[in-house]
């Protein structure tokens, strides 16, 4: 299965879904939109929450939404990746010269990424 043939099924991209829905990434995900979102709402609307102004809360339900939904997509990206690395028979090793340092050099996989392959070809 290449990796167009993963994208294109949507029987696999509906499971990623239900993946990065289930209860314990939504509940990560929860948790992120909280602590991000407040932050964000009092870096936004602090002067006007703190000072009794009148507050924008469609400002403030939008606020806490998006981190729920950046933590989602990220979780859904990672489910896709994992996916693509069971339906690719030979994973990708990437190992540069700094690797060793790095302590991977054992050969390790690691999720290909099509910028990482474009910039080693380049140096």
């Amino acid at each position: 299965m290449t990796e167009r043939d993963f994208d294109s099924s949507p029987h696999t991209r509906i499971e990623t879904l239900r993946l990065a829905l289930a209860w314990p990434v939504a509940k990560r995900s929860l948790i992120i939109m909280v602590i991000v979102g407040s932050v964000l709402n009092v870096i936004n609307q602090g002067d006007m929450m703190f000072a009794g102004g009148a507050v924008n809360w469609w400002k403030v339900v939008l606020t806490y939404c998006v981190p729920f939904c950046v933590a989602t997509y990220g979780a859904f990206c990672a489910f896709r990746t994992l996916e693509r690395g069971r339906a690719d028979p030979q994973p990708n090793v990437l190992m540069r010269p700094d690797d060793e340092q790095a302590g991977i050099a054992d050969g390790s996989t690691v999720p290909s990424c099509s910028r990482w392959r474009e910039k080693d070809k380049r140096q």
